[in-house]
C-alpha cells in the first residue's frame, strides 16, 4: 500500500494561510501547540492567533530571497515574534542559509526561541543507495565551521522521523484570499 493511499487530508494545504495543529517534527518544540504560517500574514494578524510556536514558512511556502522587501518582512515579523516571548521556526531550502543568514539580525539568530529549518529535499530516500550520505559542509574549503559532519541514510531514516499521518491533525484558521 502506497503511504499516500491512507491520508485524507482535511485541509486545503496549497490555499491555507495560518491553521494549528501540534508541532510532530522533532525539534526543540515537538509537542507544542503551534500556529503555522503559509504565506506573509501582518504580524497583527499572526499574534492574534498566536500560541506558544509559530512556524513560518510552513508547506512548503515560497520565500522570494531576491527581495528586499520580502527579507525584510520575516526579519521584523521573526523579531517581533521572539520579542513577544514566542518559540518561532521559519523553513527555508538549505542552499539559502547564506541569504537568511545575511537577512535576519544578529539578535535572531542569537535567541534561544529561533529555530532555523533548514530543509533538504530528496525524493525516494528509503530506495536511494545505502551509501547515501548527507554532509554538511562550508561555503569554502578550510572555511569557519572547522570542518565537515557526515550523516549516512540510516542515521538520518533511524532518529526523529515523522511519518505523513502525523500531519493529518491541523484545524484551519484561514484560506489566502
Amino acid at each position: 500500500m502506497n503511504t499516500k493511499d491512507f491520508l485524507v487530508p482535511k485541509l486545503d494545504y496549497d490555499n491555507i494561510e495560518l491553521f494549528t495543529g501540534k508541532e510532530v517534527e522533532h525539534t526543540p518544540v515537538y509537542g507544542m501547540q503551534t500556529l503555522f504560517v503559509n504565506g506573509k500574514p501582518s504580524v497583527e494578524k499572526i499574534l492574534s492567533h498566536a500560541v506558544e510556536h509559530i512556524y513560518m514558512g510552513a508547506n512548503h511556502c515560497v520565500i522570494n530571497f531576491e527581495s528586499k522587501e520580502e527579507l525584510e518582512y520575516y526579519n521584523s515579523t521573526i523579531s517581533t515574534l521572539l520579542d513577544n516571548d514566542c518559540w518561532v521556526t521559519v523553513d527555508y531550502d538549505a542552499h539559502q542559509h547564506g541569504v537568511m543568514l545575511s537577512a535576519l539580525h544578529e539578535s535572531i539568530w542569537q535567541n534561544k526561541k529561533f529555530i532555523p529549518m533548514l530543509s533538504v529535499r530528496l525524493p525516494n530516500v528509503k530506495t536511494s543507495n545505502p551509501n547515501l550520505t548527507v554532509k554538511i559542509s562550508d561555503a569554502k574549503f578550510l572555511g569557519d565551521n572547522g570542518g565537515v559532519w557526515c550523516m549516512d541514510v540510516n542515521d538520518i531514516t533511524s532518529k526523529k522521523f515523522t511519518p505523513w499521518k502525523e500531519y493529518t491533525n491541523d484545524e484551519a484558521i484561514e484560506y489566502k484570499e
